[in-house]
């Protein structure tokens, strides 16, 4: 934890606020919350910098309590109908939501998102960021955008390099040609294959097994969004790796019996014969209304991860300090429905997760986000999950979605 600021003096931004008396006295510091607040503002810009009458005499005006009913101008909003489906389903989570939802993009962190990017948005970044030799598919991209430019370049009597960085950090034109490249790449392969559909691997050239391992790729993660619950590093220098779950494959919306053996861990080898009277209560308590969803391809049958805001019940571990995102206690969570303190779409049920996410390697986009985010269900969104978290991100995250938008007809126009 780092150390605590000193009061702020004219003209320094205002610190982070404390976590309560005790902590200001013990000079402990801010509250992880308080810590991750003062960093989504630190990045957005809104630091409100004390003047010296306000250093002396206080503010002017002491801001009201925000009303989530009647949201202030600069809050944005990206997703009404996901806004309004959120109040139906959890009340305390749509007023946090409303009083101040965000996402930024941030190294890999527990109780952060990390949302799959689309195909060829991986490939943009490879050009950008990729050694040459490092990437066929970014050493073919940066000789086509070069071939392309020349002509611009030569007739504009513009420095060539100038004109390639320009275009280098056009988002969307890189993804058109992205697009453009791998059509190209697709089709060429499509054409070449037997009429079973098979290739002969040693007639592929590296770029098109470079574009057939990341379309395939791009394909089994399209558009997930996923809950770090667990980053791990290790002695060989290489980028931290993440446990996580997909927070938008629905899988079931009730428990029966065969489905509360799975999420108990019961179905996997080796397993020990269930306690019927757990399997009773777990059905009895989500057997109407539950959100089981699809984790991951890992460890599916292993016991289901439980998420939920609910740090009070017992075995529930939170997956960072300040997040206030938990999971674990699932005899906690049959008690606290069957007693009528909580309901239950209050919890989450992840079968598998995917283990071992590296954001280094350009297939996601990862970030912090407001608690409600990573909390809320994901059941009939009128917005996918996605373009909700992409939107608020904001910068090429945006952009990266209003393209994908544009390509979908499934959609209601209202909606997105």
């Amino acid at each position: 934890r780092p150390p605590p600021p000193p009061p702020p003096g004219p003209g320094a931004a205002a610190a982070p606020p404390a976590d309560g008396a005790d902590a200001e006295a013990s000079g402990s510091g801010p509250s992880p919350e308080a810590w991750r607040e003062f960093r989504r503002q630190l990045i957005d810009g809104g630091i409100k910098v004390t003047t010296d009458h306000e250093a002396i005499n206080g503010p002017d005006d002491l801001p009201a309590a925000p009303d989530p009913a009647r949201p202030g101008p600069d809050r944005v909003a990206v997703a009404p109908r996901n806004e309004a489906l959120l109040r139906e389903q959890n009340e305390q989570l749509w007023q946090e939501y409303m009083n101040g939802v965000w996402a930024h993009p941030s190294p890999l962190e527990p109780g952060g998102l990390l949302c799959a990017l689309p195909l060829q948005a991986q490939i943009t970044r490879l050009m950008r960021e990729a050694a040459d030799g490092e990437s066929a598919v970014a050493d073919l991209m940066r000789e086509r955008l070069t071939m392309e430019l020349k002509p611009a370049a030569d007739a504009g009597g513009s420095d060539r390099d100038t004109v390639y960085r320009t275009w280098l950090g056009n988002t969307a034109y890189c993804y058109r040609l992205a697009e453009s490249v791998v059509s190209e790449l697709l089709r060429d392969l499509q054409a070449r294959a037997s009429a079973r559909g098979r290739l002969d691997p040693a007639s592929l050239a590296p770029v098109e097994r470079e574009v057939l391992d990341l379309f395939s790729r791009s394909q089994d993660t399209w558009q997930e969004v996923c809950l770090v619950t667990r980053v791990t590093e290790d002695d060989s220098g290489s980028a931290p790796a993440a446990e996580a779950v997909v927070l938008n494959r629905p899988l079931a919306k009730g428990v029966n019996p065969a489905l509360a053996k799975l999420l108990t861990g019961a179905e996997r080898q080796g397993a020990e014969t269930p306690d019927p009277a757990l399997l009773d209560r777990f059905v009895r308590a989500f057997g109407d209304e539950a959100a089981v969803y699809l984790g991951g391809p890992k460890l599916q049958r292993e016991p289901a991860i439980c998420v939920h805001g609910h740090g009070d019940l017992p075995g529930a571990r939170e997956v960072s300090p300040g997040t206030r995102i938990f999971v674990g206690g699932l005899q906690g969570a049959i008690d606290a429905v069957l007693e009528g303190r909580c309901r239950p779409l209050d919890f989450r049920f992840f079968v598998g997760r995917h283990t071992g996410i590296r954001s280094s390697t350009r297939e996601y986009e990862s970030m912090a986000c407001a608690r409600p985010l990573a909390l809320k269900q994901c059941l009939g969104l009128p917005k996918p999950l996605w373009h909700e978290v992409m939107e608020l991100a904001g910068g090429e995250c945006a952009e990266l979605s209003r393209i994908e938008i544009l390509k979908r007809d499934d959609l209601d126009p209202e909606a997105v």
